[in-house]
């Protein structure tokens, strides 16, 4: 299996249309509501049909905080499972700066590691608008975002390749803007960085 990671946005002005083909394996659906609105509505419902008969049994954990401070790992000890897809939402209300000490995928055969396992970061500016702006598909060490939007989803993704090498998956720290050392900065190989977030 891979992935192709893309974005669908749709707000009051914009609604979803009454079907809608998701060419991917997985689907995550995230409902944000917006500090200033007084009426947040009546919710949605969603429902869904696949088309393959063996469908994957992709496991989903979810974690929500409004905390300044943070360390987010995954998981706690040994290797990540396939199948999963993992999220934190985290909105501390206040620009955010984010440190990546340690990522650790499982070995990847595909021309393309970004098919494989990855790790992504979604912001949600002031206005609600939702953007990937980061994506990381190999493993490294000590890396920073700086300044990101007061409210951020970090997304985990694997695939159902069983490899051997590496796997320990997460670890990250995050902290209010200013507060991470300048000098702790690492080039990532096989990241992309995607400002204007990637819309299908």
């Amino acid at each position: 299996m891979s992935y192709i990671f893309c974005i669908h946005r749709f707000c009051k002005a914009s609604p979803p249309p009454e079907l809608l083909f998701l060419s991917g394996t997985v689907a995550i659906f995230i409902s944000y509501t917006g500090s200033n609105v007084t009426n947040p509505g009546s919710g949605f419902t969603i429902n869904w049909e696949g088309n393959l008969y063996n469908p994957l049994n992709t496991r989903h954990l979810a974690t929500f905080t409004n905390e300044a401070y943070g360390s987010i790992r995954y998981p706690a000890l040994g290797q990540y499972q396939n199948n999963l897809a993992v999220t934190w939402l985290v909105a501390p209300n206040e620009p955010t700066d984010f440190r990546l000490a340690r990522l650790g995928l499982q070995s990847c055969q595909n021309t393309d590691p970004c098919t494989c396992d990855a790790l992504l970061v979604y912001e949600i500016d002031n206005d609600g608008v939702l953007a990937e702006t980061h994506r990381v598909c190999s493993s490294t060490e000590e890396v920073v975002y700086r300044s990101l939007q007061n409210t951020f989803v970090l997304a985990f993704f694997t695939d159902s390749q069983a490899q051997s090498l590496g796997g320990f998956g997460v670890d990250a720290r995050y902290t209010p803007e200013g507060e991470i050392p300048t000098s702790t900065t690492t080039e990532i190989p096989g990241s992309k960085d995607m400002m204007m977030g990637q819309y299908c």
